[in-house]
């Protein structure tokens, strides 16, 4: 393969500059060589051998300073970051496959790496990323960014990083998998997750009948998403299918991959009115707080939530701004909010649903929206009716994979329950 600095190590021949650019083997960065003195060699690193711009800045370099002391030019080419210098290209490649909520934190973590001035070494990288213990979710974030890293860099170079290889990120990846099967029981992870309010099937139908006239819209939403485990976003791109299921198309919402979902509850259908309303509430929400859709491979091409292309090819950008949208008009009217803005809000919001808080405390607790997507889910567990579901199909449904569906939306499920259930409901295959 040929390596962009044996340009300028040939060009160099032709001149008499104090100062030889040169490359080690085994080392993919810029030397450069006192040729008076023989021995003084210095790196000028992060500047890499096989980067045609680094290659160049380090030759303008030997040129501008030709007999001049190298040490007193130096630190101006070892400024010349990486992360500085490549921070609007990253955020470009990010935004052309993410959605904007999943790259907040990208685009955190790269202003980490540049603001702390982070080498691109293996050891710096792997000190960096052990900064946050192994196990826990700020590291998994790293990791999880090093890798959109990694994918950035092959785009750019067409080869891994050396710095991070695929193989480091592989090890990485399995020894905090096993770090966390072991740091992580149940009651460690309800002390790391918010306790949540489950509510009864009873419970939502009295508070529906009740709110339904003075909050009509709201109440669809809130019924949609207890009945189908929706996220709160979901429901400005939901498709109706038949057989009462809906399509939540991946790309536009937080599931990488489209899924289909069925009702927990198809009494409520015709009760509530939920397929029948469902083109009038879906545009009253679009209408009121539009979607941001992007196209995925051509810049600069917005679509509206209704064309058939932002269903195959749309990124949703601002999926975070409809979900609160839904917090802040329906249940979460005073959630994290002060008592002066949440005694605004209350009077013309609608009222608490309170359930039973999951803790194990005997104490009732506010339920949000989000709180009817696990209610859902612990519904699939739990009910008999729908025991023959595996739980891989239930955690599909909800767009998420089978560790996060037992992780968190099954953290508070009472297995004792669900097993008696089981052992009671079970059909012996040779009995007599």
């Amino acid at each position: 393969m040929t390596v962009s600095i044996d340009n300028y190590l040939s060009v160099q021949k032709e001149f008499t500059f104090r100062w030889k650019l040169f490359k080690k083997s085994g080392s993919p960065y810029i030397y450069v060589r006192d040729s008076w003195k023989g021995a003084e060699r210095i790196s000028i690193k992060p500047l890499r051998i096989d980067d045609v711009t680094n290659c160049q800045t380090a030759w303008s370099m030997v040129q501008e300073i030709k007999d001049k002391h190298w040490s007193d030019n130096v630190q101006k080419v070892e400024k010349d970051s990486y992360w500085k210098s490549h921070e609007v290209s990253f955020n470009d490649f990010l935004t052309s496959k993410n959605k904007a909520s999943t790259n907040i934190e990208y685009f955190s973590l790269w202003r980490n790496l540049k603001r702390n001035e982070i080498k691109r070494t293996s050891k710096s990288i792997h000190r960096w990323l052990w900064e946050k213990t192994c196990g826990s979710k700020p590291f998994q974030k790293r990791l999880d960014f090093l890798k959109q890293v990694q994918i950035y860099v092959r785009k750019q170079e067409a080869k891994y990083p050396t710095w991070f290889t695929e193989d480091e990120y592989l090890t990485q990846r399995g020894m905090h998998n096993e770090y966390r099967k072991m740091s992580e029981g149940k009651k460690k992870k309800k002390e790391m997750h918010p306790p949540r309010a489950i509510v009864s099937k009873k419970q939502m139908e009295d508070y529906l009948d009740a709110n339904i006239e003075e909050f009509p819209w709201q109440c669809w939403c809130l019924a949609m998403m207890m009945n189908y485990g929706l996220r709160n976003h979901e429901l400005w791109y939901a498709k109706p299918l038949e057989n009462l299921f809906l399509l939540i198309p991946g790309r536009l919402t937080k599931s990488p991959e489209d899924h289909k979902v069925w009702p927990a509850f198809a009494d409520w259908d015709k009760r509530y009115n939920l397929f029948r309303n469902f083109k009038k509430h879906q545009g009253h929400l679009r209408s009121k707080c539009r979607p941001k859709i992007t196209s995925a491979t051509r810049t600069g091409v917005t679509y509206q939530v209704e064309d058939k292309a932002a269903y195959d090819n749309g990124i949703g950008q601002n999926n975070s701004q409809l979900g609160e949208y839904i917090t802040r008009n329906t249940l979460g009217a005073s959630y994290k909010t002060n008592a002066i803005r949440a005694s605004k809000l209350r009077t013309a919001c609608m009222p608490p649903l309170l359930a039973k808080s999951t803790d194990g405390l005997d104490r009732m607790i506010e339920a949000l929206p989000y709180d009817l997507r696990h209610t859902w889910a612990v519904t699939m567990h739990l009910e008999p009716a729908f025991g023959d579901i595996p739980i891989e199909q239930c955690a599909a449904a909800m767009g998420h994979g089978v560790g996060v569906h037992k992780d968190k939306y099954l953290l508070w499920a009472d297995n004792e329950k669900q097993e008696d259930q089981f052992i009671k409901n079970w059909k012996h295959p040779f009995a007599a």
